[in-house]
């Protein structure tokens, strides 16, 4: 805090960017109470936080003010594709399959060449269920949860496994 009182009057927007920053941080250890007043304080055309905002305020039952946010961040940045992603998911799990379908036509508008905008198109129009692991990390820095569930059912072997003491086991070096 001292050093944001120290150089926030010589910085524009220095103060809200790193609020911005400690709420991001709260809302990745899904403490979104904690999350939320920081994220409000410096959420000024920065789109991350809008939507933050918005999945917080929808997980608090408030679709609509959910919703605001969302606009909020696709009018800070129209050719941002995970706004609209970010925005069809809570609506179709808020049971409002066409509203989401008209967000993502508004993105394929601006963005026509989006695979990602496509495929979630196509799988809601079709009724299916999305793989939201095709959408890369950014995805899950929106959806905490999912990804801390993707790391609970993690296949594979386990960080340090074939190693002891520092040696590679003969079975690890066979499979390189």
């Amino acid at each position: 805090r001292k050093i944001q009182d120290q150089f926030s009057p010589w910085q524009p927007f220095l103060r809200g960017q790193i609020e911005v920053q400690l709420g991001m941080l709260d809302y990745m250890q899904l403490r979104f109470d904690a999350a939320l007043p920081q994220l409000e304080s410096g959420s000024w055309r920065n789109w991350p936080a809008l939507l933050c905002i918005g999945i917080i305020k929808n997980k608090g039952g408030d679709l609509e003010e959910a919703v605001s946010q969302f606009e909020k961040a696709r009018r800070a940045s129209k050719k941002e594709p995970m706004v609209y992603l970010v925005w069809a998911r809570i609506l179709l799990s808020a049971g409002k399959r066409d509203e989401a379908l008209s967000v993502l036509l508004r993105g394929k508008k601006v963005l026509p060449d989006n695979a990602n905008l496509t495929y979630l198109r196509d799988c809601i129009a079709n009724k299916k269920k999305p793989n939201h692991t095709r959408f890369g990390q950014t995805w899950l820095q929106f959806f905490p949860e999912e990804a801390a569930a993707a790391m609970q059912t993690r296949k594979g072997p386990m960080p340090g496994a074939g190693f002891r003491q520092g040696k590679i086991s003969k079975k690890a070096r066979r499979g390189r």
